[in-house]
Order: C-alpha cells, then structure tokens, then sequence
C-alpha cells in the first residue's frame, strides 16, 4: 500500500512538470491556425523540440517508476509466498509424522493381538549415555504394574527386559548387552541354544551342537521355556556361522530384528 501511494505521488509530479511545459508550448502553438507572430513563431522553434525530448523522458521516466514499484511488489509478493512455503511444508511433516506414528501403533497393535498376553505400552523416553550398560528408559513403572524381570518386545522382536523400575519410569536391559540371556531356537533347524549379547549390535547364539544345522540368514525365535519371553517372538538373524576343524560347538553370530537406534514404543509383557 505504501509502495503504490508513492508511485502516485511520483506520477503526479511528473505529469505536473509536464502540463507546465506543455501550457507553454500550447499558448504559442495554439496561433498556428491563426496568424503567427514573429515571437511566437519562435517560441514553437525552440521549445518544439524540447516538448518532444521531455516527453520523451517523462514516458521512460514514467516507465522507469512504474517498473520499479512493480519489482518492489513482486519482491514483496516472493517474500509472502516464501513465509506461506514455509508454513504448508511445516504442516506436511507434521501429518508425514502423524502418518508414521499411525502406522507404528497399527503395528503393535496387530503385534499385541498376534501375541495374545497381556501387554503394557510404553513410550522410549532416554537411552543409556554411559556406556556401562546397553540400556534404555521407559515411561512407564511400578505405579503401571511394571516388576523387574519382565520382558520387553516391540513388532520388530525382542528389546530386552526390565532390570529397574522407579514410580514412573523403569530400565529395560536391551537384548545387545553382555548380561542379557536368553533362551532361543532356530526357526528352521528347530535348534536350541542361549542368545547373549556381544556389547554392540550383534549377539551370539551359543551351546549349539556341533552337528545342528545353522545357515545364515536363519531366524532366531524365543523358545518360550524359560518362562520369560513368549514363544516364537523373533530375536534376530543368523550373520555368521564358524565351526572349528575340533570341538562339539559351533559360534554363531546374530544381528538383532530390533534397531535400537530407531526405538520408540514397546511393549511390557506380563508374564503369567
């Protein structure tokens, strides 16, 4: 609004200068059709040329003002389209964010109703920072029924199990951490053995035969014979398999079916 009254003002200016020189040239000129005298005459000699230059330079003047105050409006309009921009891709990643939470609790939902126990929810409110322990910190504790013990599971498979509880919140030693053991079987071989993990993102499954017939790629499943875990909830996948030329056993490395890294909701089993 500012930017068009003084374009206004400008024009008015221009034409005023203008009006003044033509009225000038017009009185003389205007004797034309009449009978000219010698000063007269003159006046149209000499400001004839003029009144065209001036003209001249008050259209490109003219033109010159217009295409500013035309660019100043379109930096203007640029600069609101911009803040609108800005303002609808904020709204996109906000609904791409609803979307994806959506389809993680449709996960654990058909998950949980896969399963058939009974489940508490919770949310991944901290991660283990000092490195003592592989770890995270759920939002949920012994106010919600969470005891110490109790298996941690998401859609992906195994997270652990609760090794601390406070009022609102508890620890759940993560399935990757030296201290974590858990019974396991292969899905395809029907082996048994002792998942333990290795202290970064691997674990191992150990006390297998010699003899037991274990591929990579193989999945690994809780047995359900501890008690703990349920049966068949996936722990991960065969990395490596190495037998010694001697022994009874074979090493068998597995890369987790949870990334830890990515974590957001579990699942509290509560064991019967």
């Amino acid at each position: 609004m500012h930017n068009r009254i003084l374009q206004k003002k400008y024009k008015e200016i221009i034409v005023l200068l203008a009006v003044v020189l033509v009225i000038v040239t017009v009185n003389a000129s205007h004797r034309i059709n009449r009978e000219l005298r010698w000063y007269d005459k003159a006046i149209v000699f000499v400001t004839a040329p003029v009144q065209y230059l001036f003209n001249s330079v008050i259209k490109g003047t003219i033109r010159f003002v217009d295409n500013y105050f035309l660019l100043v409006s379109i930096k203007e309009d640029n600069l609101l389209i911009l803040k609108e921009n800005s303002i609808l891709k904020n709204k996109i990643h906000q609904l791409t964010e609803s979307e994806f939470e959506n389809t993680r609790l449709k996960k654990l939902l058909v998950f949980k109703e896969r399963v058939g126990l009974p489940m508490i929810s919770a949310q991944v409110v901290a991660k283990d920072s000092t490195g003592a322990f592989k770890t995270i910190r759920i939002n949920k504790g012994f106010n919600d029924g969470i005891r110490i013990s109790m298996p941690v599971v998401n859609y992906d498979g195994v997270v652990g199990q609760i090794i601390r509880t406070f009022a609102d919140y508890s620890d759940v030693l993560l399935v990757v951490d030296p201290n974590s053991n858990i019974d396991a079987m292969v899905q395809e071989d029907r082996a048994r053995g002792v998942v333990e993990g290795l202290g970064k993102n691997e674990c191992r499954l150990k006390y297998l035969e010699r003899l037991d017939d274990i591929r990579k790629g193989d999945i690994i499943l809780t047995s359900g014979l501890e008690k703990r875990f349920p049966k068949g909830v996936v722990i991960g996948q065969v990395l490596s398999v190495k037998k010694e030329k001697y022994g009874i056993t074979q090493e068998v490395t597995i890369r987790p079916s949870v990334n830890f890294n990515k974590i957001e909701e579990v699942f509290v089993v509560e064991v019967r």
